[in-house]
């Protein structure tokens, strides 16, 4: 019992001291940092910069070195952003909190602290009535409040927060997601517009953490997120991290046929191991085991017919569907439903293979919509990629997922679900320019099978993840991620110390350049 009493106690010890940034790691690199130059100016207090706190260790180390490039290039000074529910203490612990962080060790000394809770009676009663107009999932994605798209944010963050796998618009809790997000834009609404705004830097695209980039697009304030992996200036109404796929295809034409011929070398050599079942670091909280090779019998498929057999890969219900944009579909469930229509009316054989890395009871919510048609099979989790395709898929079904790249070199044509998946610019898979056309294709599939393009998908994975420079600040920023154990590990305070010891570390010189160089390039300096 006693034993029991003080293991209990020290865990609650261990995790007081990680919030409070006081372990190990932390106190390391806040010594580092406080003791370098990169701490961020703070003469000029009429020009700011608003810095989503807290963050990912990661995201910390980046904005480092990024965040005090910017505000010097600015003249401005930076500002902590929280935006939080929190109880009766939560001011004073958040202030407590942020003042043994490790970005108030880089020279931030003032937070800024919107609590959800300060919300007034009148207020909530005024957004519930906006709430209240809302009849469809369709109205909710897109909806916009005070020139701000935010319906894609209440729709992720409610879909994570809850587990579920679709909006119920007759929920409490969703009603109070809405709440809460168009509270955060109306007190950062009167922030931006108040005050003289240089940037805002934040560190997710999506969910309530996206309301401070959507709201600065409005003034035309320069938006970010800092990585170690990459550095994006967020573009746009819904305010994306990544490059649309026609850039890519725009790069291809700039590049000489030697380089072409070797970027695909290089692409091959990645995609290789990929298949063999290795570890990526280029699939961001993949573990990869799709493709592990499994047993050579075809344990758990159903025996091939002479129907056409359609695979369905389908994606994290709760994991920011709408990431890239809307698609055809309110989210992956409706997807899923709509499919299961389709299936009624066509003679195909359906396999329906789970996202292997998704969260929560995906299994259990996949195997109770098809249970009752027999016309789907739901396969075990771990059934690999290559039993598949040896099993004779003809053609393959996703939203905006990597086996639209992957497939194709594999010899299966493709099908997306969206104008926005990154391959759209490419045709080695097929993107349908909206939901009538994607249905008629799969409807007719047993008269028109979807072609394999020219496009080179070897080619698509070098322009994203090789020739666009990773390394900005690690001589190769793959080689980090299997020291600190993946994209997991770099979330860790484990990362500070592999920071500060790590020979392939670039130099500040190196790190400074890149900096400025992408501040050149994007206007910001």
């Amino acid at each position: 019992m006693r034993t029991h009493y003080f293991s209990d106690l020290k865990m609650r010890f261990n995790i007081i001291i990680d919030q409070l940034d006081l372990d190990y790691h932390s106190l390391r690199i806040k010594k580092f940092v406080a003791s370098s130059p990169y701490r961020v100016p703070t003469g000029n207090q009429e020009k700011l910069v608003y810095v989503e706190w807290p963050q990912m260790a990661s995201n910390n180390l980046a904005l480092v070195y990024f965040l005090n490039a910017f505000c010097k290039s600015r003249k401005a000074t930076a500002v902590a952003l929280r935006m939080a529910k929190g109880g009766r203490f939560s001011r004073l612990k958040q202030i407590v909190k942020f003042h043994l962080s490790v970005l108030k060790s880089m020279g931030i000394s003032k937070l800024k602290y919107l609590n959800y809770n300060d919300i007034s009676p009148k207020t909530r009663l005024d957004l519930k009535a906006q709430f209240s107009s809302l009849a469809t999932k369709n109205q909710l994605l897109n909806f916009k409040y005070k020139e701000v798209l935010v319906g894609d944010l209440v729709y992720d963050t409610y879909l994570t927060r809850f587990r579920a796998p679709t909006v119920n618009l007759t929920d409490a809790r969703l009603l109070e997601v809405f709440c809460e997000i168009l509270f955060y834009v109306d007190k950062l609404d009167v922030e931006l517009s108040s005050q003289k705004v240089e940037g805002v830097f934040v560190s997710h695209s999506v969910y309530h953490y996206a309301v401070p980039a959507r709201v600065a697009h409005k003034y035309g304030i320069d938006a970010f997120i800092v990585q170690m992996e990459e550095v994006s200036k967020l573009t746009g109404e819904s305010q994306r991290p990544y490059l649309p796929s026609d850039y890519y295809k725009r790069i291809s034409s700039s590049l000489s046929k030697d380089e072409i011929e070797e970027g695909i070398r290089l692409a091959k050599a990645h995609l290789q191991e990929r298949f063999d079942g290795t570890y990526s670091s280029e699939l961001e909280l993949s573990s990869g085991k799709s493709f592990l090779r499994g047993p050579s019998s075809m344990d758990g498929l159903p025996r091939r017919g002479e129907k056409l057999r359609i695979l369905i890969a389908t994606h994290d219900f709760f994991d920011a569907p709408h990431y890239y944009g809307n698609f055809f579909y309110p989210d992956f469930y409706e997807w899923l439903m709509r499919l299961k229509e389709i299936g009624e009316i066509t003679d195909y054989e359906w396999l329906i293979k789970v996202h292997p890395d998704a969260r929560g009871k995906m299994e259990e919510l996949i195997r109770e919509i098809f249970a009752d048609s027999e016309r789907f099979n739901v396969l075990p989790v771990d059934t690999s990629h290559h039993t598949l395709i040896a099993s004779g898929i003809d053609v393959a079904l996703t939203v905006h997922g990597t086996i639209g790249m992957e497939y194709p070199i594999l010899g299966v044509p493709v099908v997306n679900a969206s104008t926005v998946n990154p391959h759209s610019a490419f045709d080695f898979c097929v993107t349908p320019r909206d939901q009538n056309e994607y249905e008629n294709i799969l409807v007719n599939l047993d008269s028109k099978k979807p072609e394999i393009g020219k496009d080179s998908p070897y080619l698509f994975f070098y322009l994203k993840f090789i020739c666009a420079n990773q390394n900005w600040m690690y001589e190769n920023h793959n080689v980090y991620l299997e020291e600190v154990g993946g994209y997991l590990g770099s979330y860790s305070k484990k990362a500070y110390s592999n920071f500060l010891t790590s020979s392939t570390r670039l130099s500040e010189a190196a790190i400074d350049k890149r900096i400025h160089a992408f501040l050149n390039d994007f206007g910001t300096a």
